[in-house]
């Protein structure tokens, strides 16, 4: 596969080829490709878009769009995790990866309170996906534009906010996220205790509480390289080792113009949700 890399001014080439021989030939007969340098990369599998891969698009037919999260099943039915608002009053129609695989929604017609669980503490859903022709994948994508390797999930990782050792500043976990609006980033956590954005929570959406109710339990995320806005909402926040933390529910530029702040809702607070792991 071809992508361009602007910033490189260079030409990136992508192949799956597991003979260390033949990767040499390649890498020596494609130094240059039309007068531009060439960056060559080998590929861990065979390209293969499967509409089971996390971090995905929403398309609603009705309003907005949204971010997939993280795959996996509950109460039998296998699906992907979504930030509530994403679904609550919508009519969605389609999950697709990178690749353009696709996946039906297996909720039809406008989705209402008898789909989202009770809880003061997230702002998560589980949405059922009708992917008997694509097995269910435990990765994430990282890129909208060309293929690159997903990132497997190991399993659920618990996020830490930054703290002081020994009289040493010690920042807080660094993750990543994913969002249709402004792709792959990453930063560090600010806090595990944050109040409720976006959305709420599940039993406020639900009007079974005031909003002010819902339980600071959220994940804060903020850095320098960090950027999330509106439709990356119901994407995943990971790590380099493929822990999965949380579900984006609100985020936006800092008033002092620092960079962005993220909302995330804890996987650690979902229950009855059996997360899909190693790919």
């Amino acid at each position: 596969m071809i992508g361009y890399v602007p910033q490189n001014d260079a030409i990136r080439l992508s192949f799956y080829q597991p003979d260390v021989t033949k990767q040499n030939e390649i890498k020596s007969r494609l130094q240059k490709v039309s007068g531009m340098n060439t960056l060559i990369e080998f590929l861990p599998e065979p390209m293969s878009f499967k509409a089971g891969i996390g971090g995905g698009g929403l398309l609603p037919s009705n309003t907005g769009y949204c971010t997939g999260g993280f795959t996996g099943t509950m109460n039998g039915q296998q699906g992907i995790l979504t930030a509530t608002h994403c679904m609550y009053g919508k009519t969605l129609s389609n999950y697709s990866n990178n690749g353009g695989a696709g996946a039906k929604v297996g909720l039809v017609g406008t989705i209402g309170k008898d789909a989202i669980m009770d809880s003061q503490y997230h702002e998560i859903s589980f949405l059922p996906l009708d992917i008997t022709t694509s097995p269910l994948v435990g990765n994430v994508q990282k890129d909208f534009n060309y293929y690159i390797p997903t990132q497997t999930i190991t399993g659920i990782g618990y996020a830490k906010g930054p703290t002081v050792i020994n009289s040493q500043y010690v920042g807080g976990t660094p993750v990543c996220h994913i969002g249709q609006k402004t792709g792959y980033s990453c930063g560090t956590v600010n806090t595990v205790s944050s109040g409720i954005g976006g959305g709420g929570c599940n039993s406020s959406v639900k009007q079974i509480i005031p909003m002010t109710s819902c339980a600071s339990t959220y994940i804060e995320v903020r850095g320098p390289n960090f950027k999330i806005l509106g439709g990356d909402s119901g994407g995943p926040l990971f790590d380099s080792s493929g822990k999965a933390y949380g579900i984006a529910s609100a985020g936006g530029a800092l008033k002092d113009g620092s960079g962005y702040s993220g909302i995330f809702s804890s996987l650690a607070y979902v229950s009855g949700f059996t997360l899909k792991t190693g790919g």
